[in-house]
């Protein structure tokens, strides 16, 4: 996916990336792509020139190696699709990114925290319920490790398992994300989950780098983490 030209996909007998049909008559891109179950979820969203930033848009269940055969809104109400699409009102701010944490989908705003549960019901396909006040930094900031996230928020580092929020210490010898996050470039930070040594490493630009080149390194089984230096990482 790309928010300027809209969605790819290849079939696993085809070789070259093609547009991805059935998206409807009006054209539309999004910020943030993820999938969940049968899904294919769109956040963020940009239709007939107009962004729409807090919109939630999910695809009819797709059947395996299949693309979803529609993405219309119509048909939802219609009880002829399963495809349908949510504003979430009620958030301040866009939504950033999306991950999917066991049953639920997680929605996160730069400031708050939604889950969306999958109901199996033609009318209302998924619920939306606000979880935390506290939301990611941006695109790829969330990492699932068994069952828990771990996110690169605005105001924390911090893990939750769609009910209980953790936040995660990162003063280190004197050494501090928030202190040394060059704001101007922090769209370009991230998560990373090391699965060989139990990290998740929490990777920004400090202040006048171009690139990450410096990370936090959480360790999820010692509760432990410090400060590494990275090559300049995009």
């Amino acid at each position: 996916n790309r928010s300027d030209l809209g969605i790819r996909y290849v079939t696993a007998a085809g070789q070259d990336l093609e547009v991805l049909p059935n998206t409807g008559d009006t054209p539309w891109t999004c910020k943030i792509l993820r999938s969940y179950k049968d899904f294919l979820i769109a956040l963020n969203v940009k239709r007939g020139g107009v962004e729409y930033s807090n919109l939630v848009k999910w695809s009819d269940a797709a059947l395996n190696g299949q693309v979803p055969s529609n993405w219309d809104y119509e048909l939802k109400t219609n009880l002829e699709s399963l495809s349908g699409e949510n504003p979430i009102a009620e958030m301040y701010g866009p939504i950033v990114d999306g991950l999917a944490l066991g049953d639920f989908f997680i929605v996160y705003g730069r400031n708050e925290t939604w889950s969306m549960t999958y109901t199996g019901s033609g009318e209302d396909v998924f619920t939306f319920r606000r979880l935390f006040g506290e939301g990611a930094r941006g695109p790829n900031c969330a990492v699932d490790v068994h069952g828990v996230h771990y996110v690169f928020g605005e105001k924390m580092l911090f893990c939750h398992d769609g009910t209980t929020l953790s936040p995660i210490q990162v003063t280190t010898n004197g050494r501090n994300v928030y202190q040394r996050i060059d704001v101007t470039r922090q769209h370009m930070a991230f998560a990373s989950h090391d699965v060989d040594r139990s990290l998740v490493l929490f990777c920004y630009p400090t202040k006048g780098s171009e690139a990450c080149n410096e990370a936090f390194a959480y360790n999820y089984t010692t509760k432990t983490g410090s400060y590494i230096d990275l090559p300049n990482v995009y």
